[in-house]
């Protein structure tokens, strides 16, 4: 699709967002910068690098060399291009600003710029004054495609005022916007219902496909285009959802692989020492006993310490005799008291995957057999 849109780039449209009509930099843009930065911008949406020189670009505009000169120059000055290439022939343009292929734009066909038109004139009463046939100017270009935009599928007008149109298409004098809009009218490239004289009453204005017909653009054209348009972006929604949906799976991929790794971690840590008791409990029958009365003990401790304190020092010295016992049987053995624990392999998280401050821990190690 993409493809297709830079091949009809190269000899086709141009499309230029409202905002290249503003103030830049304190002052209102020339037709010409619209018009080139636009081309650039328009590559730039279709992903692509305009590849032009100044004598393509003066046959697509009617621009003359020396101003599409100056042109490039000042946006390049201003950062809104680079030119990667330098050469007439072979220069090479990129779009530097961000490009929102969704912004709201004015599509202007190459034909705007390259026919010519046939004006007829008339008098109050339907008389052919005059007629002549000549190129569009750059305000005409601009309201014609402003209007061609919003209308081209025939199914509602544009309305606006004179004030509001010239403000859309950067400041042109509301008289510049009339004198425009009866220059088209008198070319039959649109219609108009007045509503009112007065410059801030809004108008109605419809674009003439069956003129423009004539000068290759057809309504079916544009109408699969937007279709086309349309299926790529459902595409692009789709398949943003879709990754995002993927990314959404993966992470809870990756959080039941990561808890599934330290449960097993600490569970065979637990296991071990457990294994280690169960086998010094088989040897020393009495250490099972000495254990359970030391958990009595702790017991008897608590409730001492609350309701009778004064039996408090003889349940120590009876536990600190079984913990001596206790010591006693594990020398025996060989066995010291830190085998009968669990012993992890990170310190730091106790094999839980988290410090005590909450932060997930580095030992993290997914390859690691257990």
């Amino acid at each position: 699709m993409l493809d297709v849109m830079t091949k009809q780039l190269n000899s086709g449209f141009i499309m230029r967002p409202y905002t290249l009509f503003q103030k830049k930099n304190g002052r209102t843009p020339s037709g010409a910068e619209t018009v080139i930065e636009g081309l650039i911008r328009s590559f730039a949406n279709a992903k692509a690098e305009c590849k032009m020189g100044y004598a393509a670009m003066c046959k697509r505009f009617r621009l003359s060399r020396s101003t599409c000169y100056r042109t490039v120059k000042l946006l390049q000055e201003e950062g809104s291009i680079e030119v990667q290439r330098n050469g007439i022939a072979g220069s090479c343009y990129t779009y530097t600003l961000e490009a929102d292929p969704k912004a709201p734009h004015v599509r202007s066909e190459d034909c705007f710029y390259t026919d010519k038109f046939d004006f007829t004139y008339e008098d109050k009463d339907g008389n052919v004054i005059k007629e002549e046939t000549r190129y569009l100017t750059l305000a005409e270009i601009d309201i014609l495609s402003l209007i061609y935009t919003h209308t081209w599928h025939g199914k509602k007008p544009f309305e606006g005022t004179y004030r509001e149109i010239g403000n859309l298409l950067g400041g042109y004098a509301p008289e510049t916007v009339c004198r425009a809009i009866k220059e088209l009218k008198a070319a039959a490239l649109i219609t108009h219902k007045e509503r009112g004289s007065n410059q801030y009453k809004k108008h109605k204005f419809f674009v003439r496909m069956g003129v423009l017909r004539t000068h290759g653009i057809t309504r079916s054209e544009l109408k699969k285009e937007e279709k086309k348009k349309k299926a790529e972006e459902r595409a692009e929604v789709r398949a943003a959802r879709q990754a995002e949906r993927q990314a959404e799976v993966d992470a809870l991929e990756a959080k039941a692989a990561r808890d599934r790794y330290y449960s097993l971690r600490k569970q065979k840590a637990i296991n071990d020492a457990e294994k280690k008791l169960k086998d010094v409990k088989k040897k020393e029958p009495r250490f099972a006993k000495i254990e359970a009365e030391l958990s009595m003990l702790e017991i008897e401790a608590g409730k001492a310490e609350v309701r009778s304190p004064e039996k408090l020092p003889e349940i120590l010295r009876r536990k600190a005799r079984l913990q001596e016992e206790r010591r006693l049987i594990l020398d025996k053995l060989g066995v010291s008291d830190a085998e009968l624990k669990p012993r992890w392999i990170c310190e730091r998280c106790s094999d839980t995957g988290f410090l005590p401050n909450g932060l997930g821990c580095t030992c993290y190690e997914p390859k690691e057999p257990l």
